[in-house]
């Protein structure tokens, strides 16, 4: 079985024949403090499951991006995540711990936000694909409440 591209870090120019992926956000339920943000050109209910075996308790999907250029995403997501929260130590770099005053919800919009800027810079480029777009799908799961889940195509 040959082996997918994961793609680029960096948007490169006139590239519009990219990899596409899912960035997914995820939390111990036992310790929703505790979260992973992660790539995967896989299905993330796979993903879940294969890490759900290291934690205690369950883990929890709490949002998904699919794009192309995902695995950039990703990276940016790593870089700027640092103010929200800071690496736990005990596991492997794509895990954090939320700093005090900092919500999963604060990460998701993050996340977001960088697809969107992740989009504009891409078509700068001219490396934004023309049937690209990025499907976001928050399951509304929260440590205090639970909400609707949306799943949107973000513009």
């Amino acid at each position: 079985m040959a082996r997918r591209s994961r793609g680029f870090t960096r948007i490169r120019w006139f590239r519009r024949n990219v990899a596409w992926g899912t960035v997914y956000l995820t939390c111990d339920e036992s310790d929703p403090r505790r979260i992973k943000i992660g790539f995967t050109q896989r299905k993330t209910i796979d993903r879940r499951k294969e890490l759900s075996r290291s934690v205690q308790g369950r883990m929890v999907i709490v949002q998904t991006v699919r794009m192309p250029h995902a695995f950039a995403l990703e990276a940016r997501c790593h870089a700027k995540v640092r103010r929200l929260a800071y690496r736990d130590k005990s596991r492997t770099r794509e895990w954090y711990l939320l700093r005090e005053g900092a919500s999963l919800s604060d990460v998701a919009t993050l996340i977001s936000e960088q697809a969107t800027r992740l989009r504009r810079i891409a078509r700068l480029k001219i490396a934004w694909p023309p049937y690209g777009r990025i499907s976001l799908f928050d399951s509304g799961w929260r440590p205090a409440e639970r909400v609707e889940p949306v799943k949107v195509d973000l513009d």
